[in-house]
């Protein structure tokens, strides 16, 4: 089952600076259901392929808007992988 979080495109990829509250705060990339390891797993699982839509499983339970995402559900993340690369577009 994969479940598809919304997020505004042109914000999540014109945002530069200050982002680091949005992604620790808002996000929880430290320590949140969309972690950093669970980004590099589903990457890695790419196998140089690419994306315009990385799938990632979540790292754990998390309710978001009154409903409840179970640890192991596939979201869409609308995060660029380019093909040939083990990096989300804009990493370097």
């Amino acid at each position: 089952m994969i479940i598809r979080l919304y997020f505004n495109h042109e914000a999540f990829y014109k945002e530069t600076f200050g982002n680091e509250a949005f992604l620790t705060d808002i996000m929880g990339m430290v320590d949140g259901a969309i972690s950093v390891p669970a980004i590099m797993k589903a990457i890695i699982k790419l196998r140089g392929k690419g994306t315009d839509n990385l799938k990632v499983e979540l790292a754990k339970t998390v309710t978001v808007g009154g409903k409840t995402f179970r640890k192991g559900t596939l979201v869409d993340t609308i995060i660029n992988v380019p093909k040939g690369t083990y990096l989300p577009l804009g990493a370097c």
